[in-house]
């Protein structure tokens, strides 16, 4: 077990089912936890109100044998911090710690009692059998409760990962529709009326491809929020290109508008949305 001698430890008392430990962790009103759960080792520090009044708590353990990280959880009351870690294995630990060592602030949490009380009745093995179903039965009991808290970060974080992969499709298929519907348009007219398309298919276009145009604001927003790589540069050279010549040289200029210029400008701008 890591020991830092300057630094202050909150008293934790633990606990243990066939398939999983608990922790109690002493310390109230509990601010900047910092939690790092590896498959043999807890690394806890917090702010918060313990043994020795307002200061900075921290425990560095390293356990008897490995658990689940993925499967484990913890939850921050205003009376203490609970963690409970899933075992690997599905056997009761003889201890909780690899260390044979155990330091004053760890407690066993059979009732709360005290390590040495139970280490004095440990040769009845009746008696110690029926202290661990004693302590199973209420442990099986109070974790039926509703745990609110974090999975270790964990489970925020595949949160905010499907929100950014849906919301990314959505923004994509989207897109995808809207110049399907250009192209379609564009194809249709030109089916009907030939090369006269050039002239009226501006007029007929303008109001979607300029709100998909407007929609690629977002593009520059991505790489700022991190739903996407790349810097927001690229994208917004591009909006600013595609906005001057929509709403400025086309726009604003009606025999451009008619131009055959003006057509293949649109017609090689709607495939590239497609094929990008």
């Amino acid at each position: 077990m890591k020991k830092i001698s300057s630094s202050l430890s909150p008293f934790v008392y633990w606990g243990q089912t066939s398939d999983s430990i608990t922790l109690i962790v002493d310390l109230k009103n509990v601010k900047s936890p910092k939690i790092n759960l590896e498959d043999k080792s807890l690394d806890f520090q917090a702010v918060g109100l313990g043994a020795k009044g307002l200061n900075e708590y921290e425990i560095s353990i390293v356990l008897h044998s490995e658990v689940v990280p993925e499967k484990s959880f913890y939850k921050i009351t205003d009376r203490n911090v609970e963690f409970v870690l899933r075992k690997k294995m599905m056997i009761l630990w003889p201890k909780l710690l690899e260390s044979n060592s155990k330091p004053q602030w760890l407690k066993v949490d059979f009732d709360r009692i005290k390590q040495d009380e139970l280490e004095t009745t440990s040769n009845d093995e009746s008696d110690l059998e029926d202290e661990l179903n004693q302590f199973s039965s209420e442990f099986s009991s109070s974790r039926s409760r509703l745990y609110k808290d974090r999975n270790f970060g964990r489970g925020r974080k595949k949160r905010v990962q499907d929100f950014t992969t849906s919301y990314l499709f959505l923004y994509n298929l989207f897109q995808f529709v809207g110049f399907i519907y250009i192209f379609v348009i564009i194809l249709i007219h030109y089916l009907k009326e030939g090369p006269e398309t050039i002239k009226t298919i501006y007029p007929s276009l303008k109001n979607p491809i300029k709100f998909l145009n407007l929609m690629q604001i977002l593009e520059i927003l991505h790489p700022l929020f991190g739903y996407s790589s790349g810097s927001p540069m690229l994208p917004l050279f591009q909006l600013i290109g595609r906005t001057f010549y929509l709403f400025i040289l086309i726009d604003c200029n009606a025999e451009l508008q008619s131009h055959w210029a003006t057509f293949y400008l649109l017609l090689i701008y709607t495939c590239s949305e497609l094929f990008r």
